[in-house]
This record gives C-alpha cells, structure tokens and sequence, in this order.
C-alpha cells in the first residue's frame, strides 16, 4: 500500500485525474487498487511524480540500473503518466 494525494497524482497524471476526480468508482473510495504494475515500479513513479527525480536500484557488478526495472517503471508510465 502506497499513500499519496490524490490532487498530486491529478495534477502529474490525466489517466489519475480521470480515476480520481472523474466519473469513475475510484472518485468516491478512500483507496485504489492497481493490478498488473510491479509495486517497485510503481514506487519509482510516485517517488519521480512528487520530486521529478528518478530512483532506481543499481547492479552491484555493473554499476548500472539494472534492466528489469526499467522494463516496469517503462510500463508503469505508459499507463499512467
């Protein structure tokens, strides 16, 4: 479970506007629920949403993000962002 605003989500995002603040059954609950998104995807997303700064993991042995993680977070802004 993830805690964010709803106004912050609307204002970065026109797919969390129209679930949150249009006519959808998310306007009116408390609490959504995202299927098919990697929870650390997402994470990265909200974190990049609030402070338009991207986190990611590193590969240890190659100093690079590591792949899979990009393929998720890639995912995750195509849907929502």
């Amino acid at each position: 479970m993830f805690r964010a605003h709803r106004a912050v989500l609307a204002a970065r995002s026109p797919v969390f506007k129209s679930e949150l603040f249009g006519s959808m059954v998310e306007a009116t609950t408390p609490c959504i629920t995202l299927d098919d998104i990697d929870p650390a995807a997402f994470k990265a997303m909200l974190g990049f949403i609030y402070t338009d700064r991207l986190s990611v993991d590193w590969d240890p042995e190659t100093f690079m993000p590591k792949p899979q993680q990009f393929e998720h977070l890639l995912a995750a802004a195509d849907r929502f962002i």
